[in-house]
């Protein structure tokens, strides 16, 4: 059973990044890259303090990473499915459309981060994309 630690919306786009980077079999050091990348553009672009200590510094990225690595390696089966539909139905409801744009284009940025883009990262960013902007 799933350990469940996603917390915040700065959680929930990083779980989002992980599956997108895992949909293909594997995380690379490529998309364990990227993916920190992107974090820490969300997280000074938004001034989000995810840790609660009431600044912005590298703990709210740690933070982030940690929380949604521990449950997306805690996940069974389709516990994954449910947790990313889970995660997209919350910043949906709590992100302006522009963001969720924005979010897309970084989960597609994700998918090349290891220089192959396989038909299911494509697919599975295409139905996210349906899902967060339909």
């Amino acid at each position: 059973m799933a350990d469940v630690q996603i917390k915040t919306i700065t959680d929930a786009f990083a779980y989002m990044l992980i599956y997108v980077a895992g949909c293909d079999g594997e995380l690379s050091e490529e998309e364990a890259k990227i993916n920190g990348a992107i974090l820490a553009e969300w997280i000074k672009h938004f001034d989000v303090d995810n840790d609660g200590d009431g600044d912005t510094d590298m703990d709210d990225l740690k933070s982030a990473l940690e929380r949604s690595a521990r449950t997306y390696f805690s996940c069974e089966g389709e516990e994954h499915i449910n947790i990313m539909v889970n995660c997209i139905g919350f910043i949906k409801e709590n992100m302006s459309e522009q963001t969720c744009i924005a979010i897309i284009d970084r989960l597609r940025t994700i998918t090349a981060a290891d220089g192959v883009i396989t038909e299911g990262e494509e697919g599975t960013v295409d139905a996210i994309e349906k899902m967060m902007l339909g």
